[in-house]
């Protein structure tokens, strides 16, 4: 899974450090949106890689945007 260097740093941050996405989005300067985004968009892929591995298929995405 490849990710852009901002990307690296939003899910090191968040995922490996403990910091909530408001602290990531001040430490790299950026809005809370662009961080949830990322993160969102991060694990969709990471999903899909995982059971695409499992299954040797495509994963099924749902996608939850009409949700909110």
């Amino acid at each position: 899974l490849e990710l852009s260097e901002e990307q690296c740093k939003i899910v090191t941050l968040v995922d490996l450090g403990g910091c909530s996405y408001r602290e990531v989005a001040a430490i790299l300067d950026l809005p809370v949106r662009s961080v949830v985004r990322s993160l969102c968009e991060i694990r969709t892929r990471m999903k899909e890689r995982l059971l695409n591995r499992r299954y040797g298929r495509p994963a099924q995405v749902v996608s939850l945007e009409g949700l909110r």
